[in-house]
């Protein structure tokens, strides 16, 4: 296939709108208690109350509605439509006070510095093809934070032993556009769907070198099970960034 971002985010929002993925991450919402414990973790050490959080990729609206009913002022974005509309409802459901937004995936055009925090978990960053569009948006974070605002990032390690796990669901892309942990990957929440969604597994070195690139310092890194999270799920870390010049790990 050619390559083209958007066209390649527009297959991501499509697989992301299939009825079975509209209805696990409903599924998700409706069981689940908002914010997950890792996440929670980061709320609790990081985030001022109050303050206005920039939720992306903000699928159903798990976090954005979590947050707004702990009382931030939130906005969450998305690049796919239908999960745009379902975020809205359940906002509506849990009377919650959120701005929903859809975005093409890789320009944030807001406002500059009308946000305090912007948070990236569920690794919606990893669905934006190349380095270059990567970095374009983390660009666009930095634009509309605060200065000395902070970033909070979540990803997989590529590299990572359980990411095995993983590769009975993703087909590595060998396109001459395709960079080093591109694929390709038809099960994006554990269930059977339609279509298959781009996903570019990443790195901590790599990533702190796009997040350099945008202007961003790594300030505090951290493993899945350095949060309280499950150990076999340390394929996943998280950094949480800011334009500071300091820099340690939890």
């Amino acid at each position: 296939m050619g390559f083209d971002v958007t066209e390649i985010l527009k297959q991501v929002a499509c697989k992301y709108s299939q009825p079975e993925e509209v209805a696990e991450m409903n599924r998700v919402f409706m069981e689940g208690s908002g914010l997950l414990p890792v996440e929670q973790t980061l709320v609790g050490l990081y985030f001022p109350y109050p303050c206005r959080v920039l939720v992306i990729g903000c699928g159903v609206g798990r976090e954005s509605v979590a947050l707004a009913k702990q009382g931030y002022r939130v906005t969450g974005v998305d690049i796919t439509k239908r999960l745009i509309a379902e975020a809205r409802r359940n906002a509506i459901s849990e009377n919650a006070n959120v701005t929903f937004l859809e975005t093409d995936g890789h320009h944030l055009e807001m406002e500059e510095r009308s946000f305090d925090l912007v948070v990236i978990f569920s690794q919606a960053v990893e669905h934006i093809p190349t380095s270059k569009a990567r970095i374009e948006l983390l660009k666009g974070v930095r634009n509309v934070l605060v200065p000395n605002g902070f970033l909070f990032i979540t990803a997989h390690d590529r590299y990572h032993p359980t990411m095995s796990r993983l590769r009975p669901v993703f087909e590595v892309i060998t396109e001459s556009w395709a960079e080093e942990g591109d694929v390709f990957l038809s099960n994006v929440q554990g269930i059977e769907s339609e279509g298959k969604a781009f996903m570019h597994y990443s790195k901590p070195d790599e990533m702190r070198t796009e997040l350099a690139e945008a202007g961003f310092n790594v300030w505090q890194f951290a493993r899945h099970s350095q949060l309280g999270g499950d150990p076999d799920l340390d394929r996943l870390f998280y950094m949480v960034c800011s334009s500071q010049s300091l820099e340690s790990t939890l």
